[in-house]
């Protein structure tokens, strides 16, 4: 009787969740394990974690800020002659980051966390209006100087470490990420400061280096630290800050590659278009600091990675591959701004198997790569030059390691077989494949040339003929230079071919042009089949692209940087043949004389002008600027 009064005690001091699973296993209704499923459940519950679906959570999350932020706004214009004291600001402030950590602290339901989070937001927000008073700063300025945002940084790393549940945690440790970089060089996220001017690279740089260094001897030494418990439990207590430190590290990272390829265009708007206007003002081959910086970054990644899988005693073909990796990396250094930085956190997080930042991490790298090609400071026969001569080099090197691992493994062979028994044959694989690539560029290679033969036949054949067009000139990402044309169509055409478009399986559409005594041609009507045609008309063929219908062709590409003289262009030259085919050949101005492209030195001295002239007024404005702040 004493023995189950003492159970019935121990069983009254478990948590109902423990105490009903335990009844379940002792019922055979729950298997032994749910004990363990149990615990695991309260240990997240104590963290705030895993309450819900994550779509729950990420829709509770905005609703806790609409929630949060307009009661904030409305005490904020019932109390603005009090909130205009700094003091008054600093200290409502402090009470809600006070309010917002203590909300936070753990163990903390989901709904508690957002709303917690979003008080602590707007603290966070109020401290940073309030820092920027005390420092004599402008509204228009919304920048911190180094001291006041070190405060701020600080206060970002405890509001991190105090957070409870774990996405807190790596939102508010990506935060201070940002923060941290844009440091000791007026928010050099955007503008460059004096380090960048004294040392030849940006601050940026240096302070993504610094922390992507910092991330990762923080990580790699996870549960690597013998005898300090303590230790280790801070490090598994921090495991989600540096989680969202190393995402934040790679997108900043990326925005700050974004200047020197396709997105400044799309994105930043830092270039007009065209190569004959002038590159950026930034070199896109990097030789000095910024990229040895870069290089020593990537080499501490491989020799970690090297050490840490003991790539050493690995064979010849696992090295290669090692090394053909970075390798291509430490070729990239000298083109990708920050590429050693999201390769030395690709890296650790590959070697501790946090595969989603790995994934990350792997996109960002090939995004900059192939970003290269679309880059608008070198002229594409030297990037095609670049990228052969990469993908020579890389054929090569694969090419030695499977023949030096196929000749290993016929060493093998030899050795162990007896030297009366026959020579080993070649892979029968190895020769098809062989016979599969000749086969392969050879049949590419006949269609190539039957095109080119028949567009050549066009041109020696053709009629001359001319249309008006309505010239443009954008910049095409993979052919380089080139003017859109667009022709304008008769009503009676356009309608007519846009009932065609909801019957692509219609045979290709032609329309009949009349030509004057210069040879200009007037589009009439879209061709009938077998018609008979007067003297003075001619079929031209249409195609559809881009959503609108054109003649022939929509552009007409020109050497990189030489296209000035094309904007005289006001007709297209044309060779048809009576069977109705037909190519653009040229561009010629109102008097119907060709024109041709400008001279490569005129138009590289233009382009280089231009250049200079826009930095001149990049840096005149930028002075002007830091002039009205001081």
């Amino acid at each position: 009787m004493h023995h189950a009064s003492e159970a019935q005690k121990r069983a009254g001091a478990l948590p109902p969740e423990l105490r009903l699973t335990g009844l379940g296993i002792h019922a055979g209704l729950l298997p032994p394990q749910a004990a363990e499923w149990t615990a695991q459940w309260r240990e997240k519950k104590a963290r705030g974690e895993g309450l819900s679906h994550w779509i729950f959570a990420v829709m509770g999350f905005f609703g806790s800020q609409l929630l949060v932020w307009p009661l904030l706004a409305l005490v904020g214009f019932l109390f603005w002659n009090m909130l205009s004291v700094p003091l008054v600001r600093l200290a409502i402030s402090g009470a809600l980051l006070a309010t917002g950590a203590f909300m936070l602290r753990p163990p903390v339901g989901m709904a508690h966390a957002q709303i917690g989070f979003a008080v602590l937001q707007a603290g966070l927000v109020a401290l940073y209006l309030s820092l920027m008073t005390f420092g004599f700063m402008g509204p228009e300025d919304g920048l911190l100087p180094d001291t006041l945002g070190l405060i701020f940084l600080a206060v970002l790393t405890a509001s991190a470490a105090l957070a409870g549940p774990a996405w807190a945690q790596a939102l508010l440790a990506a935060q201070a990420t940002v923060v941290a970089l844009g440091l000791f060089g007026r928010w050099t996220l955007f503008h460059d400061g004096f380090l960048s001017w004294s040392m030849g690279m940006p601050v940026y740089a240096i302070n993504a280096a610094v922390l992507a260094l910092a991330w990762a001897v923080l990580v790699a030494s996870e549960g690597r630290v013998p005898g300090r418990h303590w230790l280790a439990a801070a490090q598994a207590r921090c495991s989600p800050a540096l989680t969202g430190m190393g995402v934040a590290l790679v997108l900043c990272v990326t925005q700050v590659n974004a200047s020197h390829f396709f997105a400044a265009v799309t994105l930043r708007k830092l270039a007009s278009g065209s190569a004959e206007a002038g590159a950026l003002a930034v070199p896109l081959l990097h030789l000095g600091l910024g990229a040895a910086l870069q290089l020593a970054l990537t080499l501490a990644a491989a020799g970690w990675l090297m050490r840490h899988w003991r790539l050493r005693q690995a064979g010849a073909r696992s090295l290669g591959l090692f090394a053909l990796a970075y390798g291509v990396l430490l070729l990239a250094c000298f083109f990708i701004p920050l590429i050693g930085v999201v390769t030395l956190v690709g890296t650790v997080a590959l070697g501790t198997h946090r595969r989603r930042l790995l994934a990350l991490a792997l996109f960002v790298l090939l995004l900059g790569l192939s970003g290269f090609y679309y880059a608008l400071h070198w002229p594409l026969v030297q990037k095609a030059a670049v990228l052969a001569a990469t993908g020579a080099a890389l054929g090569a090197l694969l090419a030695a390691l499977r023949w030096g691992t196929a000749s290993r493994r016929a060493r093998q062979a030899w050795s162990s077989a007896s030297l009366l028994a026959p020579a080993v044959p070649a892979s029968a694989a190895a020769w098809a494949s062989l016979a599969l690539i000749a086969l392969g560029t050879l049949a590419a290679l006949t269609l190539v040339r039957h095109d080119v033969a028949g567009k050549e036949a066009v041109i020696a054949r053709g009629e001359k003929i001319y249309v008006a067009l309505a010239p443009a000139d954008p910049r095409s990402l993979m052919q380089g230079d080139y003017m859109a044309l667009r022709f304008d169509l008769p009503a009676n055409i356009a309608g007519e071919l846009a009932v065609r478009e909801n019957r692509p399986w219609a045979p290709a559409p032609r329309i009949v042009a009349r030509l004057d005594a210069r040879g200009v041609a007037q589009p009439l009507r879209v061709a009938r089949p077998g018609e008979t045609l007067a003297a003075d008309e001619r079929l031209l063929p249409v195609l559809h692209k881009n959503g609108r219908w054109t003649l022939v062709t929509d552009a007409y590409h020109f050497p990189e940087g030489r296209g000035r003289p094309f904007q005289q262009a006001r007709y297209g030259e044309f060779r048809t043949l009576p069977d109705g085919r037909a190519l653009l050949a040229g561009l010629v101005d109102e008097h119907l004389q060709a024109i041709e492209p400008a001279p490569a030195s005129q138009a590289w001295k233009e382009a280089e002008d231009e250049t200079e002239n826009k930095t001149q007024t990049r840096e005149g404005s930028r002075a002007t600027g830091d002039a009205e702040t001081e």
